[in-house]
């Protein structure tokens, strides 16, 4: 589930991933391998954006924020 909100000069995009469940893992970006075929997304969620991060729900999925930059009207 993605929801989108916007500010003066910003907009705050919040994806919620029901398919992480468990006790709560630390978000971080990470570099990974050249061969991976997985692990880029907070990579590219941090060098895109001006402000990010998460958290894991009591119900289990985990809930990633995201604030990026736009031009205002």
């Amino acid at each position: 589930m993605l929801s989108v909100g916007r500010g003066a000069g910003f907009i705050v995009l919040e994806v919620i991933d029901p398919g992480v469940a468990g006790p709560e893992r630390r978000l971080h970006a990470r570099v990974p391998d050249i061969t991976a075929e997985s692990g880029r997304d907070l990579g590219l969620v941090e060098a895109y954006s001006k402000d990010w991060g998460g958290h894991t729900t009591e119900a289990g999925p985990r809930v990633v924020w995201a604030v990026l930059a736009c031009a205002t009207e």
